[in-house]
């Protein structure tokens, strides 16, 4: 079961084409197995990925910091900058501390955000039946514009994740493609539940993720700040700096469906009648991601110099794993 369904993550081949080709035996059992495999997986591990899962990696968190901090100024040229941060009552506005080195307790970046996307076929396209002139589904144009997105031109599902400078995903959420990244964050409700379970310095500020230019101002979400007119050569250095410890997130995503031809081929995914099994493939596949970077490292982690965590330590044989209750992020929902 586990050889058929990690086959089936990495090539992406059809079942007949893993039948014929590489198995044998019948089509109908080998997707049995592997539907098998995708809820026991989700259900055991859903507190790794999803959920909660953000806080296992609180101890981590400054060590998190110190590896973003110092990529970000080994990469602003080593020259002084104007060090920049959000005032607690008024979040969108930026206050100058003072041009010189940015110190460290300045510093709260510790991991990034950002969301992907996963084209799917068409949702309730084709006729309702095998028989000739069969019709069409009334309701086919809702369930399709339900899922597709007009960016990508595609339908299918879009997974927000959180990355570590360990080169861990801290936490998969998913939703249709049809909405954009910050349309995905109000409904994960991943801003209360980070406030929820970390906690502020000495002046009140909140370890962040830093996204890009879509996301918006808030505790614990710092986006990529657009340079004003007239900016100082030192506010670039440091928009520079921000920017590029948010690169491995794209290489990571890079790496995630370089291993997994699964989520390359549109064709094999169908949500009409499996919707909630797509979502859950998706989230299983991020922890196999995660698995095989605690085995074997990943560009992140050479990106940051950082070590990522062993296979024991992600998933240690004498946890007392807890019983899977499904965790709803948006049950922190708020409307901005």
């Amino acid at each position: 079961m586990l050889l058929i369904s990690l086959t089936r993550f990495c090539t992406g081949d059809s079942w007949k084409d893993m039948v014929r080709l590489r198995f044998g035996g019948g089509i109908t059992r080998c997707h049995e197995m592997f539907d098998v495999f995708i809820y026991f997986t989700f259900t055991t591990f859903f507190h790794k990925i999803s959920g909660n899962s953000m806080i296992q990696w609180i101890p981590c968190i400054d060590y998190c910091r110190r590896k973003m901090y110092d990529k970000a100024i080994t990469n602003s040229a080593r020259c002084p900058i104007t060090a920049w941060r959000r005032e607690t009552d008024q979040l969108d506005r930026l206050v100058n501390i003072e041009e010189r080195d940015l110190p460290f307790d300045l510093w709260m970046a510790y991991g990034s955000i950002d969301c992907t996307d996963w084209q799917t076929c068409r949702i309730g396209a084709g006729p309702v039946g095998p028989w000739e002139g069969a019709s069409r589904r009334v309701d086919a144009y809702q369930l399709q514009r339900a899922f597709y997105s007009g960016y990508f031109r595609a339908h299918g599902l879009k997974y927000q994740t959180v990355l570590l400078p360990s080169g861990m995903w801290g936490s998969v959420w998913g939703a249709s493609m049809a909405h954009n990244d910050n349309g995905i964050l109000n409904q994960s409700g991943l801003v209360p539940y980070l406030e929820d379970i970390l906690t502020t310095n000495e002046d009140g500020y909140y370890p962040t993720l830093i996204g890009d230019a879509i996301y918006p101002q808030d505790r614990t979400v710092l986006w990529t700040t657009k340079v004003p007119r007239g900016a100082s050569d030192n506010f670039y250095s440091f928009k520079r700096a921000c920017s590029t410890v948010r690169q491995p997130h794209e290489i990571h995503y890079g790496s995630f469906f370089n291993y997994f031809h699964l989520f390359k081929n549109e064709t094999q995914t169908r949500l009409f009648n499996n919707c909630e099994k797509a979502y859950r493939t998706g989230v299983v596949g991020f922890f196999l991601h995660n698995c095989f970077t605690c085995i074997k490292g990943s560009g992140v982690n050479s990106f940051f110099d950082s070590r990522h965590p062993t296979l024991q330590q992600y998933l240690p044989l004498d946890e007392v794993i807890p019983p899977y209750v499904p965790f709803a992020l948006n049950a922190h929902y708020r409307y901005r």
